[in-house]
């Protein structure tokens, strides 16, 4: 669904994108041909408080709290963007883990959890270099307006 300036504006006000970030686990009995996972997923929102280091420092809590430090975690990053047609000047929230219809597996790392992988991690991550998303969208009339959140996906191995 496009939207219009003030529609965006509306809804990246809301509670979703506004706050630094969101987290959620969903239980599995199948996922991509392993039985009973369990994939944890936090979103970082783009918001004026949210940086490398607070991205790091939430992580590295939030992990160590669901995961055993040092077990080995595969982990996957989308991101969430504002995509914009610029002749009609509407736009688009494209939501990852929702808009994708198939999966890569390229996007995905597999680590021993610790510190430094964890800031690795994010450092790979974070800032968002949007002219390597863009080729996701080289055949559409749209463009990158903005990357709105970068999102974390986990499962233990």
């Amino acid at each position: 669904m496009y939207l219009t300036r003030s529609q965006v504006q509306t809804l990246l006000n809301t509670l979703f994108f506004s706050t630094p970030f969101t987290e959620n686990c969903i239980e599995y009995s199948m996922y991509r041909g392993r039985k009973d996972v369990i994939v944890w997923t936090v979103r970082f929102n783009f918001v004026e408080t949210v940086d490398v280091f607070f991205i790091v420092g939430q992580l590295s809590l939030l992990l160590e709290d669901i995961f055993k430090p040092g077990c080995h975690i595969l982990g996957s990053v989308q991101y969430d963007l504002l995509l914009r047609d610029p002749q009609a000047e509407s736009y688009y929230i494209w939501r990852a883990n929702s808009n994708q219809n198939t999966f890569d597996a390229a996007v995905e790392t597999v680590f021993t959890l610790n510190q430094n992988n964890i800031y690795r991690l994010v450092q790979q991550a974070v800032p968002v270099n949007v002219s390597d998303l863009s080729v996701n969208f080289n055949h559409s009339n749209v463009i990158i307006d903005r990357p709105l959140s970068v999102v974390f996906s986990f499962i233990q191995m």
